[in-house]
């Protein structure tokens, strides 16, 4: 009898212990509706949602689907929704790709924060703002943001994946915290009109080598780029007035600086405290070039171009190389006086053509071409 009762008494409290831990079950096709929104989470994970207008917000965990985000495999918004609601798939760790429709506009605050296996996302072509934490958290690898958006903003992609990112010229503010702690960001493309680098906007990003802050900028924010340990060359514009207490913290591989002007303007430019890693570089006032490479020959008709590296940035810049002095009674610029050059002559005395290369048909060099230059070019080939 004891026996058979210490059986039901363990019995029970293994029942117990069971019962604290929720069981999750698979989808089967759930589905819902709310205004003229309806959406279905099929056995496969796929989760779609049509309707018009802007998603409907439901906070915390009152989201309808809540119950099975980690089932959630694929998300599929269908066209016509203009708006995806704040924190409409956080936290679904087994989301690894999403369809988003053009007629999308705007993605929420806290969006995908923490979908983990989400590793990229084509964004559309009509997309102006990404929430707040939208993709914090996020597996994300690389992206491509759309020449609409004017504002990243605060947190939208730190504690990411993110290995690249290129900022459109569409872009003038970048939010306190955007990239904070992306520790796989290896490369940087700035753009041309960002003209405000929030506070922290790339602290921690440990493997990033080398910035370029932009013409537009002028000041860079308190701890802008802190803690970027692996960050070796940057290079600042002299519209730069401003650098503000801690923006290159810690910046412990810091050996160059490429200043685009004179030791005079980077004398007057305003360091605040925290920045010594700034100061104890080697600077390089309006870069250090190399001897520079032929890229592109000149001929008698067209330009060269030479191409210079700086030596310490990605930097480079070009030189136009003149075209090539044709021969005297070169006419036609082929390289050789021949019988064609003598027609073109005779064409050009006769008003039938127009000479495109003077120096060439000028024979005695009076600045007028005429017919003592078309018996001058017969001398010359009789020679």
């Amino acid at each position: 009898m004891k026996r058979t009762v210490f059986i039901l008494i363990a019995l029970l409290l293994i029942i117990i212990q069971l019962a604290a831990f929720p069981v999750v079950s698979f989808a089967e096709n759930v589905s819902g509706n709310n205004r003229n929104f309806h959406w279905q989470l099929d056995e496969n994970g796929v989760f779609t949602i049509s309707g018009y207008g802007e998603m409907p917000y439901y906070m915390g965990t009152m989201r309808p689907w809540y119950d099975y985000r980690d089932q959630i495999k694929e998300v599929i918004i269908g066209d016509g929704i203009t708006t995806i609601a704040t924190a409409a798939f956080s936290g679904c760790s087994n989301l690894n790709n999403v369809i988003i429709p053009d007629s999308v506009t705007e993605i929420g605050d806290n969006t995908f924060q923490g979908c983990y296996s989400l590793k990229s996302v084509d964004f559309p072509s009509e997309l102006r703002a990404i929430g707040s934490y939208a993709f914090c958290e996020s597996g994300l690898q690389s992206v491509v943001i759309p020449n609409n958006v004017t504002y990243i903003s605060t947190n939208a992609f730190s504690q990411s994946g993110l290995k690249s990112i290129v900022i459109p010229d569409s872009v003038y503010r970048i939010g306190d915290d955007a990239f904070k702690f992306c520790s796989s960001l290896t490369s940087i493309d700035l753009g041309n009109t960002v003209e405000i680098i929030g506070q922290r906007a790339f602290s921690g990003c440990y493997s990033l080598k080398t910035i370029t802050i932009p013409e537009s900028v002028t000041k860079i924010n308190s701890s802008a780029f802190e803690g970027c340990t692996s960050l070796k060359t940057i290079v600042i514009t002299k519209n730069v007035r401003t650098v503000k207490d801690k923006a290159f913290f810690n910046c412990s591989s810091l050996t160059d600086i490429c200043f685009e002007g004179e030791e005079s303007e980077w004398i007057n430019l305003d360091v605040e405290t925290n920045n010594q890693e700034l100061l104890w570089a080697n600077i390089h006032y309006n870069h250090d070039w190399n001897e520079g490479t032929i890229v592109l020959f000149p001929t008698y008709k067209e330009t060269g171009v030479y191409l210079y590296k700086c030596k310490f940035c990605d930097k480079e810049k070009t030189e136009i190389i003149p075209v090539l002095r044709a021969p005297m009674g070169d006419v036609n610029r082929d390289g050789i006086i021949s019988m064609k050059d003598l027609s073109t002559m005779k064409s050009i005395v006769a008003g039938r053509e127009t000479a495109e290369y003077i120096d060439s048909c000028d024979i005695n060099n009076d600045g007028i071409i005429n017919l003592k230059d078309l018996r001058g070019l017969k001398e010359m080939l009789v020679d």
